[in-house]
């Protein structure tokens, strides 16, 4: 009997066949979780530690190949052929010693316990100066989770000069609301700030300030702080103040202060801009999130709120605006707007009034019209 042909493999399973399949296993976090508590075990036991760093005379014992990996300045230190070779202790000098026993427990655990906030700057610097991105990241978050208008500004700088973009935007954000109350108790941190972080802060639509006089002594007083800046950098930061939205005695003042007689022509474009209209960011009121608006500051694709109490606004469309020829009137419709934001299409003088994008929004089916008295300001996103 002829013997029987075996079938022929595909192929896929022919050009493989004289390959060996190659797997990947990866250990679950669960597997990696219990060899750092491991290694952290046997370096809080001091069981096969390799490496010493003391600090003004405090000595801490570790593993060289942990440090290695999870600091590249230390990565440069303990694997240094010359280091190596020698006996002896390594010395850090730029780092306290109670700063650096946290850092180490966490380069470690990947977690530590401080004593107080008190302590989050100085391991901020460590970590910085460590290059330990987790450690960093976990201060940054620390720090700007506690922040409050009494440390705002120096964080600002602090974030300025370690580049931390978490910490920078949520000190700004406090800063900017709370301008005045970071001033009155961190003012000196100003003399920190370069020009450009200063512009960055009083250009800001979101800036609350009571009157731009604020502003104005803000630059003032960091001009004071800073050795001879060049003339050209005073004159970027002075076109931040909005020197139309000055209060009427404060105008006054300004016509027989020292720095403002220097930049006559400066704020005189200000005041022109201002007379012709002109929207700049020199005649632009700051937005102050709640605060009724100016007929003359409503802006065709502003975002403006409606105010939240429907008898007001009902009331307020009943009846002419001040300056206005007649009432813009009230539809039961316009009462889904209550609250809520829109952006300004048409504003028509006659009526002081503005219309806004509410078609098909909130069941609205056509775009209404509100007088000015009863829309508010949005803070607008802090950039």
């Amino acid at each position: 009997m002829a013997p029987k042909k075996r079938q022929r493999a595909s192929p896929a399973a022919s050009a493989s066949a004289g390959t060996p399949e190659t797997l990947t296993l990866k250990a679950t976090s669960t597997s990696t979780d219990s060899l750092r508590e491991s290694l952290t075990e046997m370096w809080r036991s001091e069981i096969l530690c390799d490496v010493e760093i003391t600090i003004n005379g405090r000595s801490f014992r570790a593993h060289r190949v942990i440090l290695a990996a999870e600091s590249p300045y230390l990565n440069a230190l303990v694997t240094n052929t010359t280091m190596k070779e020698r006996s002896g202790p390594i010395e850090l000098k730029e780092i306290a010693a109670n700063t650096f026993a946290s850092a180490l427990e966490f380069m470690y655990a990947h977690e530590t316990t401080l004593a107080s906030q008190d302590e989050l700057q100085p391991l901020l610097h460590a970590a910085s100066l460590l290059r330990v991105p987790s450690l960093e990241a976990a201060v940054e978050a620390a720090i700007a989770q506690r922040l409050d208008p009494s440390s705002a500004l120096h964080a600002f700088g602090l974030a300025e000069h370690l580049s931390l973009p978490v910490l920078a935007a949520a000190a700004k954000e406090i800063v900017l609301a709370h301008f005045e109350a970071a001033m009155a108790v961190e003012g000196s941190v100003l003399a920190t700030l370069s020009a450009e972080k200063l512009g960055k802060l009083i250009e800001a639509d979101a800036l609350v300030v009571s009157d731009e006089w604020v502003v104005f002594e803000a630059i003032k007083r960091w001009l004071v702080q800073t050795p001879a800046p060049p003339a050209e950098v005073v004159h970027r930061l002075l076109g931040h103040v909005r020197f139309p939205r000055l209060a009427k005695h404060r105008q006054v003042q300004l016509e027989t202060d020292e720095l403002a007689m220097q930049y006559t022509a400066l704020i005189a474009k200000a005041y022109r801009e201002e007379l012709h209209g002109e929207d700049t960011p020199r005649t632009r009121a700051r937005y102050r999130p709640g605060m009724a608006l100016e007929f003359d500051e409503l802006r065709v694709g502003m975002q403006v709120r409606v105010m939240d109490d429907l008898a007001l606004v009902k009331a307020g469309c009943e009846v002419p605006a001040p300056g206005a020829e007649e009432e813009t009137g009230w539809d039961d419709d316009m009462a889904n707007s209550i609250g809520k934001e829109f952006v300004i299409k048409v504003i028509d003088s006659n009526d002081m009034s503005a219309f806004l994008a509410t078609e098909d929004k909130f069941g609205m089916n056509r775009d209404y019209c509100f007088p000015f008295t009863v829309l508010t300001t949005v803070r607008p996103p802090v950039t």
